[in-house]
């Protein structure tokens, strides 16, 4: 299986925004790796008007702080971050800093939470408290909820996988920005799934295949911030990886 794992090395100044125009957030990772993407996003920050926002940089180079130690099996977390914010950007065509700023932390909280907590050590309440305050102190209160909205709750082994489903309903349903971070983080996971290494993409089919009615659900809702052709695109998109992991799993 094609790897999105870099094997030649990228020299950082062959990497601008000319020798990455046009070309897609996938193929810039297997192309470029981590410092490729992390052009691509700034080039995108810069074309949105959006890379002189304190907040939107500052929540940029917090993940890429946070998650900077983290590897997955298709290469480097900071990929997935980078992905998740610039095709908000560049694919959706959303530029609303406080989307932005939570699709850079979407993970930051769930996966990090004793880190922030050490910014700003506290008594007495959870680490994920802390961090959660840590992002409204910093970023804004809805950039706070919509990072809160998009972390995971702690689920029970037992009903892991009902939990999750229940959690995303509630998050489609009320929550159109969240929607919207949330349906880039999809994308990424579970319809770029094809990159992932087998013993985990079986897995990560199993618990992704039921949640793609409720994307689709977000992209046909009334307050959907994505319309047009950008839609149908998306829910072409989101229907080709439906029927991929479909096919995946009947090979099991």
């Amino acid at each position: 299986m094609e790897s999105l794992k870099r094997t030649t090395k990228i020299d950082p100044l062959y990497v601008d925004s000319l020798r990455l125009d046009g070309i897609a957030l996938s193929e810039t990772t297997q192309r470029y790796g981590t410092i490729g993407l992390y052009a691509y996003t700034q080039d995108a920050l810069e074309k949105a008007g959006l890379f002189s926002n304190e907040n939107v940089r500052f929540a940029l180079e917090l993940a890429m702080a946070l998650h900077g130690n983290t590897t997955r099996t298709t290469g480097h977390y900071c990929d997935h971050i980078l992905r998740v914010g610039t095709r908000i950007i560049t694919s959706f065509h959303i530029t609303d800093p406080a989307i932005v700023c939570a699709a850079f932390l979407h993970d930051a909280v769930e996966d990090h939470a004793a880190d922030i907590a050490e910014l700003s050590p506290q008594i007495g309440v959870s680490e994920k408290e802390i961090a959660l305050a840590y992002v409204e102190e910093n970023f804004g209160a809805e950039v706070a909820e919509l990072v809160n909205w998009v972390t995971n709750p702690e689920f029970s082994p037992e009903t892991k996988q009902a939990e999750y489903e229940a959690h995303l309903r509630s998050l489609v349903y009320h929550s159109p920005k969240a929607r919207v971070v949330k349906l880039s983080d999809f994308i990424d996971n579970a319809v770029g799934n094809h990159y992932t290494a087998a013993a985990k993409q079986a897995k990560l089919d199993n618990k992704y295949l039921p949640m793609y009615r409720l994307h689709k659900y977000g992209l046909l809702a009334p307050d959907s911030l994505i319309t047009g052709e950008k839609r149908i695109e998306l829910l072409r998109q989101l229907s080709e990886g439906q029927f991929r992991a479909m096919a995946r799993i009947a090979l099991q």
